[in-house]
C-alpha cells in the first residue's frame, strides 16, 4: 500500500479527482495526505510538511507525484485503509464549500492551523500567528477553520 494508493481511495470515496497538473489539484493533493498524516495513516507519517505558501507542503510528497508523470496518479487498486470516520472528516473539509477557490481557501487557512497546533495551547492562540503568516486570508475562513476544528475536537485529536 503506498501513499498514492490512499489517494485513489479518497478520490474513490469523496467523489473527487486530483489533477496535479494544476495548482489547486496540488494543493488538494498536498493538504490531504497532511491530514491524513494527522489521522495517523501509516503510508503518511513518512511526509515532513513544513508551512509553506499555500500552508503545509511535502517538498518530499511532490517530487513524488510529480516524478509519477503525466499528472495522473498511477494507482494500484484501493483496498480500504483509512476508517469511515477519517473519511467522513477528510470529505468535509475538502467539500466545505461549493466554490472551489473558497475550498482551496478553507483547506489553507485550516491545515496551517492544525500545522501550528503543537506550538500553541488552542486554535485561538495559534490563529495569530496564523494571521502572521497569512496575512491576506479573510476572516470568515480563520473563522470556518476554527468553528470545524472546534466542532470536530481536532486540536487534541494526537
Amino acid at each position: 500500500m503506498t501513499i498514492f494508493d490512499l489517494l485513489k481511495e479518497l478520490e474513490k470515496k469523496i467523489d473527487i479527482k486530483f489533477d496535479i497538473l494544476t495548482l489547486d489539484g496540488r494543493i488538494e493533493v498536498q493538504k490531504s495526505v497532511f491530514l491524513l498524516k494527522y489521522f495517523k495513516i501509516k503510508e503518511a507519517m513518512k511526509y515532513n510538511f513544513d508551512i509553506y505558501l499555500h500552508g503545509p507542503y511535502s517538498a518530499k510528497l511532490a517530487d513524488e507525484y510529480l516524478s509519477n508523470g503525466k499528472g495522473k496518479l498511477r494507482i494500484a487498486q484501493s483496498k480500504d485503509q483509512i476508517s469511515d470516520k477519517t473519511i467522513q472528516i477528510i470529505r468535509q473539509i475538502i467539500l466545505k464549500d461549493k466554490d472551489k477557490q473558497t475550498n482551496i481557501l478553507f483547506l489553507e487557512g485550516f491545515t496551517t492551523l492544525l500545522s501550528l497546533r503543537h506550538d500553541f495551547i488552542g486554535p485561538a492562540e495559534a490563529l495569530i500567528k496564523a494571521k502572521t503568516l497569512k496575512p491576506y486570508m479573510k476572516d470568515s475562513i480563520w473563522k470556518a477553520s476554527i468553528d470545524f476544528i472546534n466542532e470536530k475536537e481536532l486540536w487534541d485529536y494526537n
